[in-house]
Formats: structure tokens, sequence, C-alpha cells
């Protein structure tokens, strides 16, 4: 395991700016030499008015590190506090990070029985591996690691990020046949993401995250570990599993995201690096997975598999909204995740693009994509393109019927536009001919396979920026600089020559 210099500012995604030029502690950063635990699962908001509690942390500040674990409704109240470094509420993925960290002092009032477990626990010498099961905590028996004969290896990847990171990290599994052909492979990931690996043929077995299923993992043991993400609950998930080879990033006693493996080490550098990111990395996301875990790279594409009775469905639904087979449908992904608000275009864009669709490629069908959010949305976008006497068909698809039946939807189209959101990661996935742009995110970290149009702006200085909220407003639009400039004529002119080139 190699570890990172034990900053204040280092403990999470994005560390800190002066990590970027310094290779271990700046001046402007506090190193700390202990770690305390305000514990208390229960309402303890009085905690904070302790004042021998107060005078202590006061006494140890900045040098000691003081980390709370505390009712879920009351985690925002002790984030917020100047004495308090790192806030999670009491829960089965915060155990899974005690079980890593390690504490020089716990100060606990309650006097429930989860307290006393985790107390107990916890400030006695690291022992065995332990979860949150119902409220009580349960011990989870060691096993030494065991050699399997032959080609026989069990591997198990943790990817519990977006819904398009863990398309992306399908592009790794040909890699790991090729070089463990009878592996055997599991994959831990969030519910609703077990969606897009049904029926993958390399696949072996997806677990839900949750406690009972992390609680199964932990009793196993794995030949090799790949861990994609680099958060805290995924990277502590990851230091607790029982294997011998393991790539890819982890958690330190102090709850600092680490690196398992020297390949990781520049694709996690990208995290804490905006320069060398955004400006100067060009390789693709694919790439650096596949390289971060020591991985062949042959550009192998994302693995999205539709059963026989799925594509009947995707015919049948384009012959039902009246789309012949020798026509061309184009899909428009009208919403992205609340997080990052401007990876979507605008109703009144989405509305001009759609005219000049129509004016440009005569016999187009467009199909408005998106999930349960987006179905105002498009409701709106299509009511006004009839009232504006669009030229081309609008079609709103369903949007409250779930992932997988979303997933047939894109299917249905022959081509797709969107931006860098989870509907470009299944487009791509299907090989859907895909029209995408860029502002927020970074653009050379996407790869369409040759089957596609990336729009962007290399002459904006703050695009890519990875902000929810945008900094640098287009004052004569409104708009942010790197939505007001998306080139929605040269969209449309994209629909076309991929439509006539289809169609002949």
């Amino acid at each position: 395991m190699i570890h990172i210099p034990k900053c204040r500012k280092f403990t999470g995604y994005r560390p800190c700016a002066p990590y970027r030029l310094c290779t271990g502690i700046s001046d402007d950063c506090s190193a700390f030499d202990s770690q305390w635990l305000l514990l208390s699962p229960a309402r303890s908001g009085r905690m904070l008015d302790d004042p021998a509690l107060l005078n202590n942390l006061e006494a140890h500040h900045p040098h000691t590190q003081v980390v709370a674990v505390v009712h879920p409704e009351e985690v925002s109240l002790f984030a917020s506090h100047p004495l308090v470094d790192l806030a999670f509420p009491a829960s089965f993925e915060t155990v899974c990070m005690l079980n890593v960290m390690r504490f020089d002092h716990i100060h606990a009032p309650g006097n429930d029985p989860l307290t006393h477990a985790l107390v107990e626990r916890l400030s006695g010498p690291p022992a065995g591996k332990f979860v949150m099961l119902g409220g009580e905590l349960r011990e989870l028996r060691e096993r030494p690691h065991q050699a399997r004969p032959g080609n026989s290896h069990r591997i198990l990847i943790i990817n519990l990020d977006a819904l398009g990171d863990v398309l992306m990290t399908t592009s790794i599994l040909p890699a790991i046949k090729r070089a463990r052909p009878d592996s055997n492979i599991h994959w831990l990931t969030e519910p609703y993401a077990k969606e897009v690996l049904r029926h993958n043929p390399l696949l072996d077995q997806a677990f839900a995250f949750g406690d009972s299923a992390v609680a199964d993992l932990l009793d196993r043991d794995y030949d090799l570990l790949i861990s994609v993400d680099k958060g805290r609950r995924s990277c502590a998930v990851a230091e607790l599993i029982s294997c011998s080879d393991k790539r890819g990033y982890g958690m330190n006693g102090f709850g600092q995201v680490t690196f398992f493996n020297p390949e990781a080490e520049y694709a996690y550098r990208l995290g804490i690096d905006d320069f060398e990111k955004f400006r100067v990395n060009r390789k693709t996301g694919q790439q650096l997975l596949a390289e971060s875990m020591g991985l062949e790279y042959r550009r192998d594409p994302y693995t999205l598999v539709l059963t026989d009775e799925e594509k009947r469905f995707v015919a049948e639904y384009r012959a039902s909204v009246g789309i012949s087979p020798d026509a061309y449908a184009v899909g428009i992904n009208t919403g992205c995740s609340e997080i990052y608000p401007n990876k979507k275009l605008t109703i009144n864009q989405h509305v001009a693009l759609i005219r000049k669709i129509g004016e440009a490629a005569e016999g187009v069908a467009v199909l408005l994509l998106g999930g349960k959010q987006e179905t105002g949305r498009n409701s709106e976008i299509a009511g006004r393109c009839r009232a504006e006497g669009v030229k081309c068909r609008v079609i709103e698809t369903p949007t409250t019927e779930g992932l997988r039946r979303g997933i047939l939807y894109i299917a249905a189209c022959d081509g797709m536009i969107t931006g860098d959101t989870s509907a470009l990661h299944i487009g791509i996935a299907l090989g859907l001919y895909t029209i995408s742009w860029y502002g927020t995110s970074c653009w050379t970290e996407i790869d369409l396979h040759d089957n596609g149009i990336k729009f962007y702006r290399e002459d904006l200085a703050c695009s890519p920026c990875w902000k929810s909220k945008c900094t640098n407003i287009n004052q004569r639009v409104g708009l942010p600089e790197c939505l007001a400039g998306v080139d929605l004529d040269k969209m449309a002119a994209g629909v076309k020559l991929h439509a006539d080139k289809l169609i002949r």
C-alpha cells in the first residue's frame, strides 16, 4: 500500500490546491499527528456544547484530525463546526471506514449498545473485520488467502460510481479474460447499476452494494481486486477485502484515499491536478482505467447486452410509433444529473435544435429521451415544437418505466444527441452513432469508437471545469459560456450526414 502525506486537506476526491505544488507538507497545510473520534450514533448535538471537550479540541488543534460519527440528521451540524474535520452518519458505510481508520482518542458520551460496541471495538488494537447489520456489530471471520490450482482465479471489481463509469468499466473485462481466461469475475456496484450488467457473458455475478452483500464479500477470498472508484466507502471496502493482489484505490488509517499499485498513480493524480487533467492528458477513460489496473489496453468496447426479447420490444416500439425499418430516428437526451446541471441544453436550445434538424434532414423522427425528472421537460419541448410548426415528428418516449426499459428506448434510435451523461455511455455501449457536446467535463476522456462527433471549445479557458455552478456566464444570452457556444447548426448537419449514409 502506498500512503499519501498526512495533509489536513488531503482527505477526498480533490484534496487541496497546495498539493499540486508540493510532494509533502507545505507551509500552509497543517499536518496532524493524531486522530480523534467523536462518537454518538444517537442524537448528540449537545456534545458540541461541552466546554471541556471544546477546550480539549482547541488545545490539540490544528495537529489533530477530528472525525465525528453521529446521528444522520446531525451530520451537517458537526460538519460545519470549525474544530471538526470530517463528519459521517452512523451507518453501514461509515462502519466499513471505521474498520480502516485508527484513532488515538475516542469521545463517546452515549450509553446505547451500538456506541458501547463500537468503543470496545475501536479503542483496542486492530482485531478482525466487522460490519453493522440491523444496528448491531457482527464479527467477520478471517480467511487466510488460499492459492487455487491452475488458472482458477477469483476476481472482484468494486465500482460504486455513476452509471456511465460502470459501463466504461465493462471495457476492461475482455482484458481481464485475456490475462486470466479461467477467472471467475464478481462485481460490487449500486443496486440500480446492476441493470446494465445483466446478461454480461464475461461476468459471473453482480452484487448490489448493501450491508448483507458486503458482509458476504468480506467473508470470501479473492486473487485479484480491482477497485475503480476514488470514493471513501468503496476504498474502505477495498481495504477490508481478503485479497493477495489489490489494484486501484484504497484508504489509509487517516481516512485518506490512496492507491494500491504504482500503475494507478497517474490516474490518481489527475483527480488532484486540474491542469494535468484538463490541459495535458489525452488518454481516454478506458485507457486510463486499463493502465491503472495493470491490464493490457486494446481499445476494447463497452459491453451492454440486450436479450432477444428486448430486441423484439425495440422493433415493436419503433413500429408502434410509426418509424419504419428504413426510416431514421435520432434520440435527444434532454436531461442530466442534478449535480452538474449544465450538462444539458436549455429548453429553448432543444426546440431550436429540433427545428434545425427538421429543416436539414427531411423525414427524420426525433425521440425525446430521459428519466422521470425529464417528464415535464420533454412534454414542454414536444408541445412547443408542435405549436411552432417544427417540420419533423417529435415523439416523447416513456420516462417512468425504469432504467432497463429506458435503455431500450435509446436502442430504438439510429443516432443520439446528448451531453456527457449516462445516456452518452449507454449510446456508446449500444453502438449508436452519437453526437455529443462537452463543457463541464473532459472530452478527451470519452471514446466514441469512431462512431460519432464531439463538440467542444478548446479556446475556452474555463472548460472543462467539473463545476456544478458556472462562474463564467455569457451576459448576452445569460448562459454559461460553454453552453452558449454549442453549435446547433453543426449538430443538425451531423444528423443529416449520418441519416443520408444510413438510409442510402
